[in-house]
């Protein structure tokens, strides 16, 4: 089979499988439907498909299949979220599932809580695991009235050093709404931090304030068995790129999440050096395709997907783009550093 076919196939097998699982009549037909996602990242890795595009494949099919258990559990007046790679539509086969909800006038936290579980339950299920950090629509600290929303982000605005207002916050710039709905989140994050300097700072020191390559240092010295390179390099360049984003005050609540496009918002806008735009956006393709490569081989070998790439088995080659990607992301980061 030719490039050209073998790439028109792996295309053709990503929207069978998004139509599978957008019409799945029960749960039995959605876990099926759900086992076809991790082939087609496979497939998509084989024919050399962008990092950026299989990402995107991966977190689409992940907010369908949401979107179809919601469905599958209807609870009246609730609109769900996904928030993080998912919401930025950069998901991998080892990314957790973080969800929010907003709620109407009136509906019961409770019901929507137990409601939430369920739908993680089925998703946990069909091998979309909830999050670790409970960022899930289970918890009632992300069921809210738009206007409790609204409330919740002002006051994490006006007092960022509690309540994880930061963690809070950088969720909710990422949130993209689950389903056929294109609505923005109700309360525009960039909007609430335009008039706050001290939150913004905060934000800023949080994004700037850790050196990956002192980590990533360490595990390619064989200091440890396994390095993992979102924890060392794809967080903080995430990191960053959210942030010098949210600074960028004339940029529209529906703008696109993903990083590389923060990134080049931030270059346009004069909130970021275009050199140290395009230094974070080849860093995180390179790395990211560092991911694909080992989660694809780890699921071709019918091993569960993750980020540990063990040190021993990693060649010279990707040692050295590791290496040099933490090391630009640390140049990076301690040039923009806040005090």
């Amino acid at each position: 089979m030719s490039v050209s076919s073998a790439r028109a196939a792996a295309y053709a097998a990503r929207g069978a499988a998004s139509r599978r699982i957008a019409t799945a009549e029960d749960d039995d037909a959605l876990l099926a439907a759900c086992a076809a996602i991790a082939p087609v990242i496979v497939e998509l890795e084989a024919v050399r498909t962008s990092p950026i595009d299989v990402a995107a494949a991966h977190a689409d099919l992940v907010r369908t299949a949401t979107a179809r258990a919601v469905a599958l559990r209807p609870e009246p007046g609730v609109e769900w979220f996904v928030l993080g790679s998912v919401g930025r539509r950069e998901s991998l086969p080892s990314s957790d599932v973080e969800t929010a909800a907003v709620i109407a006038d009136g509906v019961e936290v409770g019901r929507v809580t137990a409601h939430g579980a369920a739908v993680h339950r089925l998703l946990g299920r069909c091998g979309l695991r909830p999050d670790p950090h409970h960022a899930l629509v289970s918890q009632r600290r992300f069921v809210r009235t738009a206007s409790d929303w609204a409330a919740a982000v002002r006051g994490w605005v006006s007092d960022p050093f509690d309540d994880s207002a930061v963690i809070m916050l950088s969720l909710l710039a990422d949130a993209t709404a689950v389903g056929g709905s294109a609505s923005p989140f109700p309360v525009d994050v960039r909007a609430a931090l335009s008039g706050d300097d001290r939150a913004r700072r905060l934000m800023g020191r949080e994004a700037t304030r850790e050196y990956p390559r002192l980590r990533l240092r360490d595990s390619l010295f064989r200091r440890v068995t396994a390095v993992d390179p979102k924890d060392t390099v794809i967080s903080a360049i995430v990191s960053l790129a959210r942030w010098v984003d949210l600074e960028c005050a004339d940029t529209p609540p529906d703008a696109a999440r993903s990083t590389p496009a923060r990134l080049s918002r931030a270059a346009a806008s004069g909130g970021l050096r275009e050199d140290d735009a395009r230094t974070l956006a080849r860093a995180f393709d390179q790395v990211q395709r560092i991911r694909i490569t080992h989660q694809a081989d780890r699921l071709r070998a019918g091993h569960p997907a993750d980020d540990l790439l063990p040190v021993a088995d990693t060649t010279p080659v990707t040692r050295s783009v590791l290496a040099s990607a933490a090391r630009e992301v640390t140049a990076v980061r301690r040039g923009l550093a806040i005090p």
